[in-house]
């Protein structure tokens, strides 16, 4: 039961040859901004056994960023991954429906790491033959938690989402015209501290689409691509965004969450004071794009409790 996709089609099938199993999957690649002007706090190291106060500071901006990033992420996915039923609970169901739960639940992602830059992927058939909208889901609010973390630290991402064909050549070690693209998305269309998502992405996730011959997992994963478009909007510029502070998001977190809510404020406090920063050097270019942000940024806040100017 295939799924259209610009002429060719997502159908859950893999195919193998010569020991290569290539696929569709849900790929993204997010890179962390501004770490080649802090690597040259450490270019040079000095003679003896103790390092000075300025590299070991050129250390914690740099390698403590890039370690932080990737145990949050790690963390972010362990929790995803758990299941929101209690086994105590889910051992009394029936076999049928614990299967059903198992089946909807599985989800095969993968963390690669290039240096400052992380790829998250994940094949989009299950091992039961669905077109699982439950990889596209976890990586997308792996998106909006990125995004959200590293403004309020003040080391701004930029990233690019697509679903494209590829392969694990092993194990965190992915390579495909997925990646590509996902890559063109995150260094060329981006520009600033955002994620777009690939038309064939947001198609995907479109209210149409067929993702299984069984009819309860259908509605199970069409509600969970409801779900997808909510945290999915247009910018300024027309391209498809992770809305990382939109109602979507906002009514997946709750309105309780007090420390998500203090991420907001700081990170629209860094975004206001790195655009004056720019403004101040007359970078031109770089004001315009965090000057974007801050619109972004106003538009949505309110929705967490921080008003605009504060």
């Amino acid at each position: 039961m295939p799924l259209e996709r610009q002429g060719a089609q997502i159908d859950k099938k893999e195919f193998s040859g010569d020991d290569l199993c290539v696929t569709y999957y849900v790929v993204c690649m997010v890179d962390i901004l501004g770490q080649k002007e802090r690597l040259g706090g450490w270019t040079n190291l000095p003679e003896g056994s103790t390092l000075p106060a300025n590299v070991v500071q050129a250390l914690k901006e740099t390698v403590g960023t890039i370690r932080s990033f990737r145990s949050a992420f790690e963390q972010y996915f362990d929790e995803a991954a758990r299941s929101t039923i209690p086994q105590e609970a889910l051992s009394e169901l029936p076999r049928e429906q614990q299967e059903k739960y198992g089946r909807f639940r599985d989800c095969r992602l993968a963390t690669q790491q290039f240096g400052d830059t992380f790829v998250f992927y994940a094949p989009v058939g299950n091992v039961h033959g669905d077109a699982s909208v439950v990889s596209f889901y976890r990586i997308l609010g792996a998106c909006c938690y990125a995004m959200l973390l590293s403004l309020a630290v003040g080391v701004p991402v930029r990233g690019g989402l697509c679903i494209g064909t590829g392969m694990e050549l092993e194990h965190c070690n992915f390579y495909g015209p997925g990646l590509a693209e996902a890559h063109v998305l995150e260094s060329r269309v981006a520009q600033y501290p955002r994620v777009v998502v690939s038309e064939a992405a947001v198609e995907f996730i479109g209210a149409s689409q067929r993702y299984s011959d069984d009819s309860e997992m259908q509605v199970m994963m069409a509600r969970l691509a409801g779900l997808s478009r909510a945290q999915i909007s247009r910018d300024d510029d027309g391209r498809a965004i992770v809305d990382f502070l939109g109602e979507g998001t906002r009514s997946i977190v709750g309105q309780d969450d007090a420390q998500i809510e203090k991420l907001v404020g700081k990170a629209y406090q860094f975004v206001r004071e790195e655009k004056v920063r720019f403004l101040s050097q007359g970078n031109v270019e770089l004001t315009e794009r965090y000057t974007r942000l801050q619109k972004y940024l106003e538009s949505r806040i309110g929705l967490w409790g921080v008003q605009p100017g504060a």
